[in-house]
């Protein structure tokens, strides 16, 4: 097959990968936040790693159901979110602010990735539209928009942090809140599947 009818392929295939590593990053933020005793973040990161898992799955079938291959996932080790910021600490010797310091590392390091994610996810949408795969272009594009949605997510949860002034006991006293919802997010997300 010649190159250029193989470029819509590999894009997607570039965005089956990064789901890939984004379950893991999830994976690696809910056991972060497991070790910081932090339920409702741990459920949030929960959800999001049980829905993207979820969306890696349909970007797979639809390269399977539409270019009649089954890529394999490139999976990485780690998306090297608990080493840098907890190493071998235990969470019994965490000072109040190395807890700050880590739940604030943590929600900036997510911000991040999730705009990192939308950068990717806009160009692999850009080019397939420019390529002319439409149908590919269209499926893309609605994964744009749930990224965008958690950016928002994401963005307003940091601007409540903020107006906290990152302090722990306020922070620690709206988890079990956002475990609720997320808790309620995940059931409704398995009615629909």
């Amino acid at each position: 097959m010649d190159k250029d009818k193989n470029k819509p392929l590999e894009l997607l295939k570039e965005v089956n990968n990064r789901f890939v590593t984004a379950c893991i990053f999830h994976r690696e933020q809910r056991d972060l936040f497991c070790f910081l005793a932090m339920n409702g973040f741990e459920e949030w990161h929960n959800f999001q790693y049980v829905s993207e898992s979820r969306e890696q799955l349909l970007v797979k079938k639809f390269i399977i159901e539409h270019y009649v291959v089954a890529p394999q996932d490139e999976i990485p080790e780690s998306a090297n979110v608990l080493a840098p910021l907890i190493g071998t600490k235990r969470r019994t010797k965490l000072k109040s602010d190395q807890r700050w310091s880590i739940v604030k590392q943590s929600w900036e390091s997510y911000l991040r990735w999730e705009k990192d994610t939308l950068a990717v996810y806009s160009s692999v949408a850009k080019e397939l539209f420019d390529f002319g795969d439409i149908v590919a272009y269209n499926f893309i594009s609605e994964i744009v928009g749930d990224v965008n949605e958690e950016i928002a997510e994401v963005t307003n949860t940091l601007l409540d942090m903020i107006g906290y002034d990152w302090d722990l006991s306020q922070i620690s006293a709206v988890q079990d809140t956002i475990a609720e919802m997320r808790i309620f997010m995940l059931r409704e997300l398995y009615k629909n599947y």
